[in-house]
C-alpha cells in the first residue's frame, strides 16, 4: 500500500502566487517526509486551487498567468497542479489551450449536480474539448489531464477532479491500495469474510496514517480534510482491483457476480471507521489497472459494464481509451450517461476517456507512459 497523493487545497492569488505556493510546497515537503520515515511510499504531491473562472481575467491575461502558477509550482517541487472546473462553455473552451501550454496542469468540466441537474451545454462543450485536445500531441495523452466531473465535492485528493473552494487550507490523501484487496481476496470465499479481511485489513494501516497526518495538522496549522479510500490500483498484478477481484469469483473480471463484488468493496470503504473524503470507492481506471487493461485486451469489457459498476462503486469511467475516430455526438452521449447516473444517484462521479489518435476499434494503444498500461481501446 502506497500514498498515492498529499494534496493541499488552496486559494491563490493568480497576479501573485508564489508565497502561497512556496509555503504550500513547504508544507507537502514536510509531510511527504513524515510519512516516508514511517516507511510509507509517497508517490506524488499536488496543489489545487479554486476554479480558475474565479481569477476574473481576461482569457490571453488567465493563460499566461496559468502558465506561470505552473512554472512556480514545479519551481517548488509540486508534481501536479489541478485549477478546478470549468462551469460554462466559454470556459470549458478554454482547456484545451491551458492544457496545450501546461504540463502539470490538470482542469475538469462540470456535468451538473444533484441540486441543479445535468448542464448539457456544458456536456457538449466537454466533448469537444476532449476531442481538440487529444489531438495536441497526436496521441491522445494529453486528456490524462482532463476529466468531466458531477457532483463532485472541493477537496477531493485525487486528479483530475480536484478543486478547493474554502478560504482556510485543506490537505487531504489518496491511497493506491490495489494490493490490499489482492491480498484480502486471493484465497477466495464468500463476499461477507473477503470482506471482513478487507476492512480489517485496510482499517489497521489506514488508521497508523491517519493518526500521522492529524498529528501533523496540529504542528503545521493546516486543516486535514481526511483520506480518500478509493482502492486505487498500480499497474502490478498484485495491485490489480480487477485481479483482486477475478480471484474471488474464480473467473475473469466482468463475469457474472462482478457488480455484487464491486458493490460489497465500496460498501467495505464506506463503513471504515475512518475520516473520509472524496470518491472513497472502488476505483476502475482501465489503462492503469493490469487486469482491467487484459479484460478489454480479451474482449471481456465495455463501457456499458464499467457503467453499470459505476452504479455502485466510486468514480466513474477513469482513463477509458476510445478510438481516435469517436464521433462528437457518441463522446457527447457517454459523458451525459456518466452525468445522469451521478445526478439520479447523488454521488459523485467522473469521465476521463481518451481519444487514442489513430487506433480504431478492435486494435490496441501503443504509449509510453509510467502511469498506463496499453490495452484494446473500447468502443463508444
Amino acid at each position: 500500500m502506497r500514498i498515492r497523493t498529499i494534496t493541499l487545497g488552496t486559494r491563490v492569488n493568480i497576479r501573485g502566487p508564489e508565497e502561497t505556493i512556496s509555503r504550500g510546497g513547504e508544507f507537502l515537503k514536510i509531510a511527504k517526509r513524515a510519512f516516508e520515515k514511517m516507511d510509507i511510499e509517497v508517490q506524488t504531491v499536488r496543489i489545487s486551487t479554486q476554479p480558475f473562472e474565479d481569477h476574473g481575467l481576461k482569457r490571453d491575461d488567465l493563460l499566461e498567468s496559468i502558465c506561470g502558477l505552473e512554472h512556480i509550482s514545479k519551481r517548488y517541487g509540486i508534481d501536479f497542479l489541478s485549477i478546478g472546473p470549468a462551469t460554462t462553455p466559454d470556459a470549458i473552451d478554454l482547456i484545451p489551450d491551458i492544457i496545450e501550454r501546461t504540463g502539470i496542469t490538470c482542469a475538469s468540466a462540470w456535468a451538473g449536480d444533484y441540486g441543479a441537474g445535468i448542464q448539457n451545454d456544458n456536456i457538449r462543450s466537454a466533448a469537444d474539448a476532449s476531442l481538440r485536445i487529444s489531438e495536441l500531441d497526436g496521441i491522445g495523452l494529453k486528456n490524462f489531464n482532463f476529466t468531466t466531473i458531477a457532483n463532485c465535492p472541493a477537496d477531493i485528493p485525487f486528479f483530475p477532479a480536484s478543486y478547493h473552494t474554502q478560504e482556510v487550507p485543506t490537505f487531504t490523501i489518496g491511497m493506491e491500495s490495489g494490493d490490499v484487496l489482492y491480498d484480502a481476496f486471493k484465497v477466495g470465499g464468500t463476499l461477507k469474510g473477503a470482506g471482513m479481511r478487507f476492512k480489517e485489513l485496510y482499517e489497521q494501516s489506514l488508521k497508523t496514517i491517519e493518526n500521522s497526518a492529524s498529528e501533523l495538522s496540529q504542528l503545521e496549522n493546516i486543516f486535514f480534510g481526511g483520506i480518500d479510500v478509493s482502492t486505487a490500483p498500480s499497474l502490478e498484478k498484485k495491485g490489480s482491483v480487477a485481479l483482486a477481484i477475478s480471484n474471488l469469483l474464480d473467473g475473469h473480471f466482468a463475469s457474472p457476480g462482478t457488480l455484487s463484488v464491486c458493490e460489497m468493496i465500496t460498501g467495505v470503504l464506506r463503513s471504515l471507521d475512518i475520516n473520509i473524503c472524496g470518491y472513497s470507492g472502488l476505483m476502475l481506471p482501465v489503462m492503469e489497472d493490469l487486469g482491467l487493461a487484459e479484460a478489454s485486451d480479451n474482449d471481456q469489457l465495455t463501457i456499458p459494464d464499467l457503467l453499470s459498476y459505476s452504479s455502485v462503486c466510486g468514480t466513474g469511467l477513469d482513463t477509458v481509451p476510445i478510438p481516435g475516430d469517436t464521433e462528437k455526438r457518441a463522446l457527447e452521449n457517454t459523458i451525459r450517461d456518466v452525468a445522469s447516473l451521478s445526478i439520479r444517484l447523488n454521488k459523485p462521479l467522473s469521465a476521463r476517456l481518451l481519444p487514442m489518435i489513430g487506433i480504431k476499434k478492435g486494435e490496441r494503444t501503443d504509449v509510453h507512459s509510467p502511469y498506463l498500461v496499453n490495452c484494446k481501446v473500447l468502443p463508444v
